[in-house]
């Protein structure tokens, strides 16, 4: 491993250290002003809807790929550049993590069930990623909440990728659109990450 890109916030990163390092790897971190992610800002659209609806979800996967966006221009920069192999994460390994990693294989031409497959793969992790969240959650609300509120933004649905690509696609046409206008690839660099883990 050459490079680990951490998605996770600075008020995330305060809380737990890297938990990925190593001499002579560099690592990359967004600014620790960055609160995206932190469960704490995502919990209160929850207790604003049935227990159940996985509205929020949708609507926050859908913001992740522009909230982002300094985070993935410097993995998808670094595997143009060829800094690998790299390896990227953030705190659960599905929201973030699994929405890079889905843009990633739809660039090189990957069938989206096949993304979607890739997806759920993460939702094998689901009892340990609860214990997690009860565990480290500092807000109560989702303590004395009813699990059945806050549960969906657990789960690998197959809604929440949907609705992050229906938003790529909305604005920018495809995911390679997003690379080129919204991270500011270059139409090469973007041909270099196809080659690069393609052939």
């Amino acid at each position: 491993i050459r490079l680990v890109v951490d998605f996770r916030s600075g008020l995330e990163r305060a809380v737990f250290a890297a938990p990925f390092s190593a001499e002579g790897v560099r690592a990359w971190h967004a600014g620790d002003a960055t609160r995206h992610g932190a469960p704490q800002d995502h919990i209160a659209p929850f207790m604003a809807v049935p227990p159940g609806d996985r509205s929020p979800m949708q609507a926050l996967y859908r913001t992740i790929p522009f909230v982002q966006i300094d985070s993935f221009r410097v993995l998808f920069t670094a595997i143009a550049d060829r800094e690998t192999p790299l390896l990227f994460h953030c705190a659960a390994g599905k929201d973030r993590t699994g929405v890079a990693a889905a843009i990633l294989l739809d660039v090189l031409g990957v069938p989206r069930e096949t993304i979607l497959a890739d997806y759920r793969l993460s939702g094998t992790w689901m009892e340990h990623t609860r214990e997690e969240f009860l565990a480290n959650f500092t807000d109560q609300r989702a303590i004395l909440a009813s699990e059945a509120h806050w549960h969906p933004m657990l789960l690998t649905d197959d809604s929440y990728i949907d609705a992050m690509f229906d938003e790529i696609t909305r604005r920018y046409g495809s995911s390679r659109g997003y690379l080129e206008e919204a991270l500011g690839l270059t139409t090469r660099s973007v041909d270099r990450i196809i080659t690069h883990l393609t052939r």
